[in-house]
């Protein structure tokens, strides 16, 4: 994880309160056929290195769906209470947040997963060819899932928007009874 920008501290945050209460060479031991499965070559040579050692390094966020169990939420928040509670007070994130992603590695830390391959994608809205690969991809309707991020600096954020909405309204004209 390299710091960059205020999301990094956050994120920082979230490690440091693992590592309170995890060990990943521990976690790995625990549950190896969890850790290992549906990893790349590159992703079981991060643990071989990482997975020697006791602190965690980082997390990957990949920005789409995340499966959550209750009792999850309700173990950290009795762990981490004071910290938890101060996260919820804030009305806009500050650097001493933590993310519910601090949950989600939370589960897999507590082995309380099952490995499956992402069934989404991520796309940055923040120029034209983003936007447009993002359309292509709900065009031809290549996932279940899909996450749109703009960001703060992003240019032509209206024409990006009105190109992003046109394909969602082509692809379903008819409103679902949520919108109703």
């Amino acid at each position: 994880l390299y710091p960059q920008g205020f999301f990094s501290h956050i994120l920082f945050n979230n490690i440091e309160l693992l590592n309170r209460h995890f060990s990943l060479r521990e976690s790995i031991r625990m549950h190896p056929a969890k850790w290992m499965r549906w990893q790349s070559l590159g992703g079981l040579f991060k643990l071989a290195i990482y997975g020697r050692k006791d602190m965690i390094p980082n997390s990957n966020n990949h920005h789409i769906h995340a499966c959550y169990l209750k009792k999850n939420f309700q173990m950290l928040w009795d762990c981490e209470r004071e910290l938890i509670e101060k996260t919820c007070e804030n009305k806009l994130r500050s650097k001493e947040d933590i993310t519910s992603y601090c949950v989600r590695d939370f589960q897999l830390l507590s082995g309380e997963f099952n490995p499956q391959r992402p069934i989404g994608k991520k796309f940055q809205t923040s120029d034209m060819s983003h936007s447009d690969e993002a359309i292509r991809y709900l065009e031809k309707q290549k996932g279940k899932i899909i996450c749109l991020n703009d960001t703060e600096d992003e240019k032509d954020f209206d024409v990006h928007k009105k190109m992003i909405i046109d394909a969602f309204e082509k692809l379903l004209p008819e409103k679902s009874s949520f919108e109703l």
